[in-house]
């Protein structure tokens, strides 16, 4: 940690890290690089535990890569929902290639599969917090002192929970897949544990005798994000029928549909003895009309609850179906104008394999004429290097092109004059060769002079187009 609050590199980085960035990001020194001021002000460096130390909270990246396969299945069961209560929401956790969320698959949806990369859901987070005090700073004086005034007592704060533990329905609040996030107040008996693996799917805890009420008033809550409520529902407890009203609110309607969530409360509105009167210990085989009465009213009003929602799903089947058929017409449209784009991708290959197959004979031809040339270079570079008259080329721009080896001393030039106009070239004859070579170029006739060097050797000079 030390070694990162100096944010030292060595010099090697240079070929890793761009000129332009590390003119901007950092600042040389004798030792390489060092990361500016004003970086190392936005980083903080902190020694932190994830296993036994309380978590930080409203992250936005947990990078954690290739950490967890060297964990026990244990300690990841510790780590994971850590993680979870950290990350703010849809905060991203980054793991690597051979890692995953397990057993906590819920609280994380993936991303990016091939990078590992997850999003927080809005699950509650299962997690126990039981991570050691540490010891207080405060003196023993400090200790024995009264609270200060900070500490009085909210009398307000208590009686709103007062009020809210004792007339407040039971009530919990779930998401958009009915996983249940928070459970306010005492609901049981109106939902109870499952058997065999836990769950917090609202539908599966739900008393039977309630889920098609309930699934009706979730349907109705979904489909028009508005205040739905079930009343007059019954479900038998400890030998009681026991009638409850469901009422269903969206706490989020403005969000999108799968983010939102739902507070369902059970307002309980008494408990009937259905089968026996009050002496039914006297007459235990004896079943009361009125009880009678009221359990066929309940069964028939959840007869009817349940034709009301085999409408409602024969409803949404019919308009999936439609919604499927137009889908199918579309795809066929789609599948239609894709054939149409293959042929024409066809008819594209087939043109681009004529235009390569003209590309290669052109290659070809090119490759040949490459040959030609390179042979008649050679030719040409051997006969002005094997000849032992002083020869100078010199193209229509006053530009020398090439010359022969006894020209090098004749004109006095260097192989670094090739290119340079030929009025820079001061040569050991007495005479200007750019005017000569320009009556030569407007006139397209030879000239032959006779001339004599600096050493009293004379010469005949002969320029040609």
């Amino acid at each position: 940690i030390q070694k990162a609050r100096s944010g030292l590199f060595e010099e090697s980085i240079s070929s890793n890290v761009s000129k332009k960035r590390l003119e901007t990001f950092f600042e040389k020194t004798d030792k390489g690089y060092k990361i500016s001021k004003m970086i190392r002000d936005l980083c903080l460096f902190s020694k932190h535990d994830v296993t036994s130390d309380p978590p930080f909270a409203k992250i936005d990246l947990i990078s954690c890569r290739n950490v967890l396969i060297y964990f026990t299945a244990a300690l990841q069961r510790r780590v994971l929902p850590i993680f979870h209560y950290a990350l703010r929401p849809e905060g991203f956790l980054w793991l690597g290639q051979a890692e995953n969320p397990g057993e906590f698959s819920k609280s994380f949806s993936i991303i990016d599969k091939k990078q590992k990369i997850y999003l927080k859901s809005n699950l509650s987070t299962p997690l126990k917090f039981n991570f050691p005090s540490k010891p207080s700073n405060a003196t023993p004086e400090q200790v024995g002192k009264p609270q200060a005034a900070s500490s009085k007592f909210d009398f307000e704060a208590a009686a709103d929970e007062l009020i809210l533990s004792k007339y407040a329905p039971p009530s919990v609040v779930v998401n958009s897949e009915m996983e249940v996030l928070q459970f306010r107040g005492q609901t049981f008996p109106f939902l109870v544990p499952i058997v065999g693996k836990p769950s917090l799917n609202l539908l599966k805890m739900v008393r039977a005798d309630l889920l098609a009420g309930l699934r009706r008033a979730l349907q109705t809550a979904k489909v028009q994000n508005k205040f739905s409520a079930r009343k007059g529902l019954f479900f038998d407890a400890n030998g009681k029928t026991i009638s409850v009203d469901i009422e269903i609110a969206p706490m989020n309607p403005k969000a999108p549909l799968k983010d939102r969530t739902y507070l369902i409360m059970f307002k309980q509105n008494g408990e009937i003895r259905s089968l026996l009167k009050d002496g039914a210990r006297k007459l235990k085989g004896k079943r009361t009309a009125a009880g009678e009465g009221l359990r066929m009213r309940g069964l028939i009003a959840e007869l009817s609850e349940l034709k009301d929602f085999q409408q409602s799903l024969i409803d949404q089947y019919e308009a999936s179906q439609e919604e499927l058929i137009a889908a199918n017409e579309e795809l066929q449209s789609t599948n239609e104008e894709f054939l149409s784009a293959n042929e024409e991708i066809e008819t594209s290959k087939e043109e681009l394999q004529s235009t390569n197959e003209e590309l290669i004979t052109v290659n070809d031809e090119l490759q040949a004429r490459n040959i030609n040339l390179t042979t008649l270079s050679s030719d040409l570079n051997n006969l002005l290097a094997s000849v032992e008259i002083p020869v100078l080329i010199v193209g229509s721009d006053y530009k020398i092109r090439i010359f022969s080896p006894k020209a090098k001393s004749a004109f006095n030039l260097i192989p670094g004059d090739v290119g340079r106009p030929i009025s820079d070239i001061k040569s050991n004859f007495n005479i200007d060769l750019d005017v000569l070579v320009g009556e030569v170029l407007e006139t397209l006739t030879s000239k032959e002079i006779e001339v004599q060097d600096q050493k009293g050797i004379w010469y005949r000079i002969q320029i040609r187009p």
